[in-house]
């Protein structure tokens, strides 16, 4: 049930990957994209990360950078992600499956509407279901024959995290 339409403050959008004159919109109303990344299974990319950015500064949102599967990572992870932080990106380092560094993420989200975006396998609803302990998401394992995520995802969710805090879970982007 529709209870009321309520005006777009802000949009985030992106152009079709089909027709790129036509725009896709993915959220509306938002504060915050949260670019997830892995820092292993799938590799970290940072092509992906400027991508994301670029999209950020297009719709005038501000962004953080997460980066999950911070288990599987090498020293040379903070290296890579170190000129984000240079150019004022805020970044949180996780891991989705010991929960290690989510107590950060849940503060960098607080009190916002936040979008999760990124590749598929990188974690972003394996990071929900720490955030939200006690629901149930779908989740899947990274192809071992690819090494890519395998599209658990496939629709765009706004998940309550707590009152006040709103994330859009959304499909992995390619």
């Amino acid at each position: 049930i529709i209870h009321e339409v309520l005006p777009a403050r802000t949009r985030f959008s992106r152009a079709d990957v089909q027709k790129s004159t036509i725009e896709q919109v993915i959220a509306a109303n938002i504060d915050r994209i949260i670019i997830v990344q892995a820092a292993a299974d799938p590799d970290l990319d940072l092509l992906t990360i400027d991508r994301c950015t670029v999209m950020s500064e297009a719709n005038t949102l501000p962004c953080l950078l997460c980066v999950n599967k911070m288990d599987l990572a090498d020293r040379a992870v903070h290296d890579l992600i170190e000129p984000y932080r240079r150019i004022g990106i805020e970044v949180v380092f996780t891991c989705a499956r010991t929960a290690e560094g989510t107590d950060a993420l849940r503060e960098a989200i607080r009190g916002r509407t936040s979008v999760f975006m990124g590749p598929s396998g990188v974690g972003k609803t394996s990071l929900l279901k720490c955030l939200v302990p006690g629901r149930e998401f779908k989740t899947g394992e990274v192809s071992e024959r690819t090494g890519e995520g395998r599209h658990t995802t496939s629709w765009v969710e706004l998940v309550e995290v707590e009152p006040g805090t709103l994330v859009v879970d959304t499909p992995g982007l390619e």
